[in-house]
């Protein structure tokens, strides 16, 4: 089930979304203890978190049934590219921000289009980033 409340977390002004208007998520990160850091982060900026998963044939699947605004997507899921799930996800129109542990020169292909958080990163950094991609 989805978490609707607003929440405002500690992020520079404007950031949160407001009541009402809460941004649907979904996240593909293969270790769960960032996703879950992921989600706390932008549950607390008025965003819902539409789904979790952490490898890429589980991420097409959901992207393909889940309505969302945005998605977060770690570049390596499970020492598997995520570019397959990045091309359909820009086959669909759907924007995303791409997390990962690696420097951002070595991301490729549809990877590179999208915006970049090094791990470990910022919290408002991540929801600046993620609302950027909902306006």
């Amino acid at each position: 089930s989805c978490d609707t409340r607003s929440q405002l977390c500690n992020c520079p002004a404007g950031s949160a979304v407001t009541p009402g208007s809460a941004k649907r998520i979904l996240i593909v990160e293969d270790e769960w203890l960032i996703a879950m850091v992921i989600e706390r982060t932008l549950t607390n900026a008025g965003m819902v978190v539409a789904g979790k998963t952490g490898t890429v044939e589980k991420a097409l699947q959901l992207i393909g049934g889940t309505h969302c605004d945005a998605v977060v997507l770690d570049a390596n899921l499970g020492g598997r590219s995520a570019e397959p799930v990045a091309d359909f996800l820009i086959t669909r129109g759907t924007p995303f921000a791409v997390v990962s542990g690696y420097a951002s020169s070595y991301r490729s292909g549809a990877l590179a289009t999208a915006p970049y958080l090094g791990k470990p990163f910022d919290a408002a950094r991540l929801v600046e980033v993620v609302g950027g991609l909902v306006i």
